[in-house]
Parts: structure tokens; sequence; C-alpha cells
């Protein structure tokens, strides 16, 4: 929004520098700005503060060090706390604000889901429309209703980021190949390794996306597999699957490798002991 097609008072950036006063957009704002004409990467980010027992919308900065920082500079705080529950981030143009603006304004037309989130010690954020849809979903999956219950994932994938949107992920895809529709399974299952790398699930959508792909791109995931959780209980049947692959392909030595490892990594493995005999 520009200043003339509103009434609101704003102040310039030497009255937020030197009075300290200011909304968070114009605290936010100006820091984003100064960041940039240092060099430094910074975007806005747009979302809901704690605030007691309410949640009000609120807009604080992200700077790139590395990796993505949370700063707000309206509270003076480097690495936000809990009580930041981040929806959008956006460049700070009027083209990219609007945008990211939809995306709370959606936050904020569904009140009651939003303002009940809590955040755990260890970082877990509850949404209990996410508890709620995901005991629907296994209710709906129990009694053989794929649809409904792929239905009601993609609301919880669609709330705000929570504890239960990589599992839902995950969920997704795998109802999604159960209804033969591998490209969206494939979409999802992607999804959960780009947004959610550190997920309790990636080694399994790795398994199932090895599952639904051709030959080479099978070996693809298998490999990372293997090579990124060689704890997982999937890892050894992993190295089999690998093993078959290889022979199909009529490459021997490669196959006789991926038993070799097998045998050598997982011993007690019922793939290798079959081996042995």
């Amino acid at each position: 929004i520009r200043p003339e097609e509103t009434a609101a008072k704003f102040l310039t950036a030497l009255e937020v520098l030197r009075e300290g006063r200011g909304t968070c957009t114009e605290h936010s704002v100006l820091f984003v700005a100064l960041c940039r004409a240092m060099g430094v990467p910074a975007r806005a980010a747009l979302g809901l503060l704690g605030a007691g027992r309410r949640l009000v919308p609120h807009m604080w900065a992200q700077v790139h060090l590395g990796a993505w920082v949370d700063v707000d500079p309206s509270y003076g705080q480097f690495g936000v706390d809990g009580a930041h529950l981040a929806l959008a981030y956006a460049d700070v143009s009027l083209k990219e604000l609007p945008e990211a603006e939809r995306v709370l304004q959606m936050a904020l037309a569904n009140w009651d889901t939003a303002q009940v989130v809590r955040v755990r010690a260890d970082g877990d954020v509850y949404l209990p429309e996410a508890e709620r849809l995901w005991k629907e979903a296994d209710k709906a999956e129990q009694s053989f209703k794929d649809d409904e219950a792929i239905g009601l994932l993609r609301r919880l994938i669609s709330l705000p980021e929570n504890r239960l949107t990589a599992p839902a992920l995950y969920r997704l895809g795998v109802l999604l190949v159960r209804k033969g529709r591998k490209e969206e399974a494939e979409g999802q299952l992607l999804k959960l390794l780009e947004e959610f790398p550190g997920s309790e699930e990636v080694d399994d959508a790795l398994y199932k996306l090895a599952e639904i792909s051709y030959k080479k791109r099978a070996l693809k995931f298998l490999k990372r597999l293997v090579e990124e959780f060689p704890d997982s209980p999937l890892a050894d049947d992993a190295l089999h699957r690998e093993a078959e692959i290889y022979l199909r392909l009529g490459e021997r030595g490669k196959a006789e490798e991926a038993l070799r490892l097998l045998s050598e990594r997982y011993p007690d493995s019922p793939w290798a002991r079959r081996g042995r005999r």
C-alpha cells in the first residue's frame, strides 16, 4: 500500500531510527532496506505473534547468513522465539507484499484455527485443526475411504506448517500410490524431501519413490537411502533391490557389489542370510 492510498500516518525512516517508534511493518521494512544497502540479503516475514493468550498479526525480518535467520527489529530479537508463527515470506516490494499478505489474511479468516497454536519446548508446533484432520483421515483410511482420507490430508497440508505436515505428505503419497495416481504421489513425496529433509519420513519416502520409479531412477533413490540413512530399517531392503535392478539391467558386477555390501553391513538381514545359503 502506498502512503497516498491511505489515511494512516507513516513515520519517516529518520523518525523510526531517532525515536524508536513505529509499527512492526515500519521497523521491518526499514531493517530490510538497511540490510540490503549493506549487501546483506534480507526479506520480510509475515505471520502471527503470541501476545498473552492471543495471536496478533505481525511482521518481522529475515537475513541470510548462510541460512535464513529470523530477526525482529520491533523487539530487538536476533533469532525469534516460539511466539512467532511465520505464514509467508516476501521481498519488500509493492509486487511481493500483497501476495504474501493474502496468506496472512487466509489465516485470519480462520482465526479459530490459528489462535490456539501450541509450541512445545522441542520446537514441535501443534495445531488442533491439524490434529483433528489427522485423526479423521485415519478413520477414513481404516474404513477404506481413501478418497475422503486424501481430501482430509490435503486440507491438513494447506494449514500453517506444524508437526503433522511432513507425516501427512508421506501418508498422502502412499494413498495416491494405492489409487494408481503415481505422478501425483511422486510430487507429494518429492515435496517432503525438499521441504522437510530432516523429518523421520524421509527414508520411507525415498523407498516409496524407488518403488514407483523406473529402474535407473529407482536406483538413484535407493542409493540415497543407503548413503544417507545407513541405520534405517529399510537400508538392507534398498541394497537388495539395487542388486535386483542391476541384474535386470544386465550389470552383474554392480549387482554383486550391492550384495557384498549387504552382507558386510547387514549380516543379520534376512537377505544376507539367504545369500549365504
